[in-house]
């Protein structure tokens, strides 16, 4: 959140700019930013805990407007942008990431359309590469009903749109201070997702002016460590949907977005829905109206009937509860793999308050909901500490577990059969 009472330097743009282990990347995003035809601003590079040489490209611009903030231990680009927030000085506030570049005349640009139409927030289009340099797609799509021309955004329908699915782009925005004043930052415990749940608590409340510029001002590049490669964005889908489902029953869109969430993680080649998809739902949703979902989608409802009965099924829920106790006394692992990561969402909420660590070799150095994910070895070090619930694989992850001491359900349990 920016603080109201910070000083505020009138007219200046402070552009924010997360980064981890972008060297190769970095130096064209700031050139794209030195570059503005609208030379009134502050770029806060935030770097968070990169272990490459990004702090030595960014010494090789020699300009009084960069200010870089690096500290050690990387926590997301989530709390990096929130640092950002946290600096910024500026009356305006934009995002720049890494892998995106600003046409020169973006700043100005997005200024001017606040000033023409009385807006707070100016957003532009954005352009997606490919790694091949083929356009991927664009932001927002030519076909959306709510941008189809230059001028204000009718606030009910931006309101509506954004329950349904992003079309704001962190990269694309110009937000007065004052929008951010009220309002928390990006949610940490997210990381997909994060620019979608951030507008979308800015625009519910339908209090500040959104004016819309159709000149495509942003170029993204889709890169090989990019996150919407490596992180799954169910997690958020539900989130965002459970948080704000009154909503969703107000205007009519409960049944619209449990078929987007099924839709958009099916098994195309099966023609089923994903089994932590409709877990997730069954929480929150009634069974019957998950069910319309499948049958509108036309897909086999076996996976449904499974993930009634990891909601329900008494045994099932028994096994979390009798976890749940042992967790209360020790502290407790999850370990899992790639192929059995998305796994993760059918873990009942009540649980997963308790669990100390998430064990992945697949995914060094990020969290999930906000629990922190170790490396398997790290296990040999809390031997003594940890009790393992272990999620696939687990004929070789018990041989490992015993070479490093754990005693078979005494220190760890096969838990996949609970989940599917």
């Amino acid at each position: 959140m920016i603080e109201k009472e910070k000083y505020m330097k009138s007219g200046l743009v402070s552009i924010i700019m997360p980064t981890y282990n972008r060297a190769g990347v970095i130096g064209e995003a700031i050139r794209s930013a030195l570059a503005q035809t609208y030379s009134n601003f502050e770029l806060i590079i935030v770097d968070d805990g990169s272990k490459d040489n990004t702090a030595e490209v960014v010494r090789q611009f020699d300009d009084d407007r960069i200010v870089y903030h690096a500290y050690a231990v990387n926590q997301g680009g989530n709390h990096a942008r929130n640092i950002g927030l946290e600096m910024a000085q500026g009356e305006y506030i934009c995002f720049l990431d890494t892998d995106n570049k600003w046409l020169p005349d973006f700043l100005r640009s997005q200024l001017d359309m606040l000033g023409e139409f009385g807006a707070d927030i100016s957003l532009c289009r954005l352009v997606i590469f490919d790694p091949r340099g083929n356009v991927q797609e664009e932001v927002p799509i030519r076909t959306h009903p709510l941008y189809q021309k230059k001028g204000l955004v009718d606030l009910l329908g931006l309101a509506k749109s954004m329950l349904g699915e992003n079309s704001i782009d962190t990269n694309v925005v110009c937000i007065k201070r004052k929008c951010l004043e009220s309002m928390e930052g990006f949610n940490e415990k997210l990381k997909r997702l994060q620019d979608w749940e951030f507008f979308l608590r800015m625009v519910l409340p339908q209090k500040h002016k959104v004016v819309y510029n159709p000149v495509p001002l942003v170029h993204s590049f889709m890169q090989a460590d990019s996150i919407r490669f490596k992180q799954d964005f169910l997690a958020t889908f539900l989130y965002v949907f459970e948080r704000w489902l009154p909503l969703y029953q107000a205007y009519g869109m409960t049944g619209e977005q449990c078929d987007r969430i099924i839709r958009l993680t099916r098994n195309k080649v099966e023609g089923k829905a994903r089994q932590d998809a409709l877990a997730g739902l069954l929480r929150f949703i009634p069974y019957d109206e998950v069910e319309a979902s499948i049958i509108r989608l036309k897909l086999n409802p076996q996976n449904l009937r499974s993930a009634h009965k990891v909601e329900y099924n008494t045994i099932n829920l028994g096994g979390w509860y009798s976890v749940l106790q042992i967790a209360k006394r020790r502290r407790t692992a999850v370990c899992i793999n790639r192929d059995a990561f998305y796994k993760l969402g059918a873990i009942p909420e009540f649980l997963l308050e308790f669990i100390s660590f998430i064990v992945c070799d697949d995914f060094k150095g990020v969290s999930y909901r906000g629990i922190p994910l170790v490396t398997f070895n790290s296990l040999a070090d809390e031997a003594v500490k940890l009790f393992v619930i272990v999620i696939g694989g687990y004929e070789e992850k018990k041989r490992i577990l015993c070479d490093m001491g754990y005693r078979e359900s005494t220190d760890f349990i096969d838990a996949n059969d609970w989940l599917f």
